[in-house]
């Protein structure tokens, strides 16, 4: 168990001005969070043309759990000008459970776990290309590329397209506030991309996503273009960004807490009960909704069109339901943390993302156990919807490669 660490921060000046592209609250949030759910847990930001801001766990859980009264219409704040929506997660009910049904079948339990071999595999084969230098940047090396190769691969995508397929989601992510004609411009490179993979399998079906959505109907009728092409690039960037922020934010935890590790190595079975506790404690994503009707939240009138922001990783330091929520500890229970959502919006790539967390712990406590952060180096963190991590230099004591290249 260890506590995580808190700084001073202008909390009036955070709150009245809430924004999660705000560099200092990306420094470390919790601080913050616990702020606002002890003084105002439902607050009312006026940047990005004004939102509200949801902290506590019980309206986190309400909200999500009423998509009638909460829409996804509004996932981002601000909205990005993409001109089409993305299906799934961006569709109510009751379209949403018929689109759901097109994909959940490739992320299910049983096929996460078919799927636990070659997620070592891949794993290994990274951690080879810098083990022997003794020093990396385990958010880049590893957490950016091995969720970004795993679901490239359920795609279909073909292992030299990898590099392109995560840089395209790097800069859709990175470069949506700052540089938004460069977000745009990736965006329509993945576009572009899969619009010809899936031209590609109409006429060369495989063992993939894309060649199960061409085959694919809603409503009775086949998936249009833009339907097809959306929702592989929502496959794409929600099963790359938020589980790669996640690994990069345990990493650096474990880094900078020997004690962790040491328990993790010396009983390597508590590693997914670790990955749970770590997914309540550093959970990355924050999600928008969009009030669909008139209602009230907290005694508080919301209007039709009102835009909300749910912090999930406020919710999940909710003292009223996780005990000494800011304490890290690997035998809590129960852990009803709601980083993968709630109700019909539940994560659908919960179970994958669970697997390649476990994997890549395993193998790296095997592999370079004593890893820490390099002296002198800090980490960079990411501003936005997607918090966490994106370079962490540590060292280590050199080790030997071991995989062999998958074909």
């Amino acid at each position: 168990m260890g506590t995580l660490p808190t700084k001073e921060m202008d909390f009036e000046r955070l709150v009245e001005h809430f924004d999660h592209y705000d560099f200092e609250l990306a420094q470390d949030p919790h601080p913050c969070y616990r702020y606002l759910r002890e003084r105002c847990p439902l607050a009312r930001s006026d940047q990005h043309d004004g939102f509200w801001v949801v902290s506590t766990y019980e309206d986190v859980h309400t909200v999500m759990s009423d998509s009638e009264t909460y829409s996804t219409k509004t996932l981002i704040i601000p909205e990005q000008e993409i001109g089409l929506p993305f299906p799934v997660s961006q569709t109510d009910p009751p379209e949403h459970a018929e689109w759901r049904a097109i994909i959940q079948p490739w992320f299910s339990a049983g096929r996460a776990a078919k799927s636990e071999a070659s997620v070592r595999q891949r794993t290994n084969e990274l951690i080879d290309e810098f083990v022997e230098r003794g020093a990396c940047d385990l958010a880049l090396e590893l957490a950016y590329k091995l969720p970004a190769d795993v679901i490239a691969d359920l795609m279909g995508v073909p292992r030299e397209d990898e590099a392109m397929f995560r840089d395209c989601a790097n800069r859709v992510g990175d470069t949506s506030i700052d540089d938004p004609e460069g977000a745009g411009a990736a965006f329509q490179e993945l576009f572009e991309y899969f619009g010809k993979l899936l031209d590609l399998r109409r006429h060369e079906p495989r063992d993939d996503i894309p060649t199960a959505l061409v085959n694919a109907t809603v409503e009775g009728r086949p998936l249009t273009y833009e339907e097809l092409v959306m929702l592989c690039i929502i496959i794409q960037l929600a099963g790359f960004a938020t589980t790669a922020g996640f690994m990069a934010n345990v990493l650096w935890h474990l880094a900078e807490h020997p004690e962790h590790r040491q328990r993790l190595l010396d009983e390597p079975s508590v590693i997914p009960a670790a990955v749970e506790e770590y997914l309540r404690a550093f959970a990355p994503a924050s999600v928008g909704r969009r009030v669909a009707r008139d209602t009230v939240l907290r005694d508080t009138p919301l209007k039709q069109g009102d835009r909300l922001i749910l912090l999930l990783g406020s919710a999940n330091r909710d003292d009223h339901v996780f005990p000494n929520a800011d304490v890290i500890d690997f035998d809590r229970s129960p852990n009803r943390h709601v980083t993968f959502g709630q109700s019909i919006h539940r994560c659908v790539g919960m179970h994958l993302a669970r697997l390649e967390s476990k994997v890549m712990l395993e193998e790296v406590l095997l592999r370079i156990p004593d890893f820490h952060v390099t002296p002198g180096a800090k980490p960079r963190l990411a501003v936005g919807h997607n918090w966490g991590v994106r370079s962490l230099a540590v060292t280590f004591s050199p080790g030997q490669r071991l995989a062999s290249p998958m074909g």
